[in-house]
């Protein structure tokens, strides 16, 4: 049956997810700092390891808050940290093979490699991969009748009742299809004859089971390789080494990543993070299907559809930033935006960590935009087609939501 509710599309950051109980950027990025302090390493002596990891934290605080008394850097900042430092310790070993143009800037000072080694490097990536991948499983075994996440449940169930949502999600935690009960068809994958996992379809463009579409943007904790279960040439001339598919539980997704390489971009930079993007090299590892063919189809929805939900999402990932912008480009004064964030005092908040947001806002908007000037919540900004409520997804009524959305 053809759903007749309008569409409407969603991008969803990991704000929204904080409201239900998932882990905050500080806190993985606490839980990332003490696994550095107490990893027993493989690389190295535990000494020298523990010496040139807090050097490296050291030296990252102050380059992202320089002159604070507190403040550190977060751990997509420390992953890019520890990405850079192997990808120069592959250029300072002569000897080694290496694509990365790394390998050119460091053959003038080759001993440099003394100090640090390609696999410190990698085991510090390791541990910032894993200890965020070990957050997110635990945080994803949640009963969804306590009283905070039922009312996350609630809330996206009655903007399901109202549109068929297409989801581009940046979160790599099961809340979102939890709340809305989508599975694997709604991601758009198609189960695999013979064998326990799924494989993305090819068309991603018509309608899912119950209306509703899920694009795992950055990664899932469901995804994982092939089980190589029933025919291991089925897929050998038309899927990438690399591609992700479908678990029924992360527990089945997680037994099978075990010894997979990464993929390298196109300066040979291995890029790692396999099912879960994070880091500042996301648009790259974006290349490894399904998450490719996830952003070409949330891209053309955003030109499709003229409403847009923004929940959670601080503006910080040039992609989706460039995705963004083809919304504004195609439906400009036409079409209708709600942005839901949190901002405990807008008048004070730091615009350094709003400045996207406000030049995203300005442009759909055409008028001055000023988000310390926002005094109400939800306020309306541009006239009546863009409004924005600052005080969390708890404090916007779906209802009212909608309302404004459909509005003409």
């Amino acid at each position: 049956m053809t759903s007749t509710k309008p569409q409407l599309t969603v991008l969803v950051g990991a704000g929204s997810s904080v409201a239900a109980g998932a882990p905050s950027t500080a806190g993985l990025t606490r839980a990332v700092v003490e696994g550095l302090r107490a990893r027993e390493p493989y690389s190295c002596a535990a000494s020298q390891f523990r010496d040139q990891v807090e050097a490296i934290l050291a030296a990252a605080d102050d380059y992202y808050h320089p002159g604070a008394e507190s403040g550190e850097a977060n751990f997509e900042q420390l992953l890019d940290v520890f990405e850079s430092g192997a990808a120069l310790a592959v250029g300072w070993q002569a000897h080694t093979v290496s694509t990365t143009s790394e390998s050119c800037l460091t053959r003038a000072r080759p001993d440099l490699g003394d100090a640090l080694t390609p696999s410190f490097f990698r085991e510090c990536v390791h541990v910032v991969e894993q200890t965020v991948l070990d957050a997110i499983i635990e945080a994803s075994r949640v009963d969804l009748e306590q009283p905070l996440l039922a009312g996350f449940r609630a809330w996206w169930r009655a903007l399901g009742e109202r549109f068929d949502l297409t989801v581009g999600c940046l979160n790599y935690d099961t809340l979102i299809e939890s709340a809305l009960d989508l599975g694997a068809a709604n991601q758009g994958f198609v189960r695999i004859a013979g064998e326990g996992t799924w494989r993305l379809s090819t068309d991603l463009s018509g309608p899912a089971c119950g209306g509703h579409r899920l694009f795992h943007l950055h990664g899932s904790i469901h995804f994982g390789a092939r089980e190589y279960g029933a025919d291991p040439n089925r897929f050998a001339y038309d899927a990438g080494f690399h591609e992700l598919y479908w678990h029924p539980t992360p527990g089945a997704a997680y037994q099978t990543m075990w010894g997979q390489s990464a993929p390298r971009s196109q300066s040979g930079r291995e890029l790692g993070g396999g099912r879960l993007l994070t880091g500042l090299h996301k648009a790259d590892k974006t290349l490894t299907e399904p998450m490719a063919s996830y952003y070409l189809e949330f891209c053309n929805q955003l030109v499709r559809s003229s409403r847009l939900l923004i929940a959670g999402y601080g503006f910080q990932d040039h992609h989706i930033n460039a995705a963004l912008r083809r919304f504004v480009r195609a439906h400009g004064g036409r079409g209708r935006v709600a942005v839901v964030d949190y901002m405990a005092a807008p008048e004070r908040d730091d615009l350094g960590t709003r400045a996207d947001m406000q030049v995203f806002l300005q442009r759909f908007a055409a008028d001055v935009v000023e988000i310390r000037q926002l005094r109400s919540s939800p306020q309306d900004l541009g006239g009546d087609r863009c409004r924005v409520y600052w005080k969390g997804l708890t404090d916007a009524d779906p209802k009212s939501l909608a309302s404004f959305l459909l509005a003409q």
